[in-house]
């Protein structure tokens, strides 16, 4: 890229506001990548992932193949600026947040080893809203400790059920950093854990 480094291109794409989606693959250290990534999506673009070089098929094909999802599933890459803070929260009370589950593939034996915890709105009007909408929203009004707690519970009831069906998967769930502010956090999951 003789004319623009990868932050410029990302700042080109989001002024003419690309619609696709962007998978970030750098050299660079993964802290770098990360930021890059952050910066991509506060530019409201739709980011499936970051690659290490050097990118192999088995990642790439994985990235993919969580695109094809997001296609699946329509709704995903929608704004909703009808969506209010307040509206979020009656949903986490109401139970309209799901636990969706993108497996963890062990690349050498082909096994599924684990499953990462995603969040999604199911909306009585807007149908699936997934988190590249209401997760910013979450964090910049302060509602993020509780969705956060929505996810854990939802994920550990699938935890259990998979446990009584002698499934052994590692289950991952995604904190937001604004949420790691909460010195109380390590209590309360360690309860909600005991309780389950």
């Amino acid at each position: 890229m003789p004319e623009m480094d990868g932050v410029e291109f990302i700042r080109h794409l989001a002024r003419q506001q690309y619609s696709g989606a962007l998978i970030l693959t750098s050299g660079e250290d993964m802290r770098i990548l990360k930021a890059v990534e952050k910066l991509a999506i506060e530019h409201d673009l739709h980011v499936l992932g970051v690659l290490e070089k050097p990118v192999t098929p088995a990642k790439l094909s994985e990235m993919l193949d969580s695109l094809d999802q997001v296609q699946q599933e329509g709704t995903m890459l929608l704004q909703y600026d009808a969506i209010s803070p307040s509206e979020l929260e009656k949903a986490i009370k109401n139970g309209e947040l799901d636990t969706y589950f993108q497996p963890k593939v062990d690349v050498e034996s082909g096994q599924v080893v684990g499953v990462e915890a995603l969040a999604r709105w199911i909306h009585p009007v807007h149908g699936i809203i997934g988190p590249n909408v209401f997760i910013p929203m979450a964090e910049e009004h302060g509602i993020i400790g509780v969705l956060t707690h929505a996810v854990c519970i939802r994920a550990l009831e699938y935890a259990v059920r998979l446990k009584k069906m002698n499934h052994k998967l590692i289950i991952a769930i995604n904190l937001s950093v604004d949420f790691l502010t909460d010195l109380d956090w390590p209590e309360k999951i360690t309860s909600t854990l005991e309780d389950y």
